[in-house]
């Protein structure tokens, strides 16, 4: 399910200008802007802004195994 720009910035005390200019800039972990020829195109999934907005790390990844070097064991 998703959720308007409008309703999301309401949320988050800011402009709906604002997050559109921030989704065209990859700042927002929970949506994404597209381009269609001349014309932007939001999505934002209200589970994923949702989570954000309580404060979850969506950019957050599982730890990477370390390389050992030769010799190491």
């Amino acid at each position: 399910m998703k959720i308007t720009v409008e309703e999301a910035a309401e949320k988050m005390g800011i402009t709906p200008m604002f997050l559109r200019l921030g989704m065209r800039d990859g700042k927002f972990p929970f949506g994404a802007a597209v381009k269609f020829d001349k014309q932007w195109r939001y999505y934002i999934n209200r589970a994923r802004f949702e989570k954000w907005m309580s404060g979850e790390d969506l950019a957050q990844r599982s730890p990477q195994p370390t390389e050992k070097k030769e010799g190491e064991e």
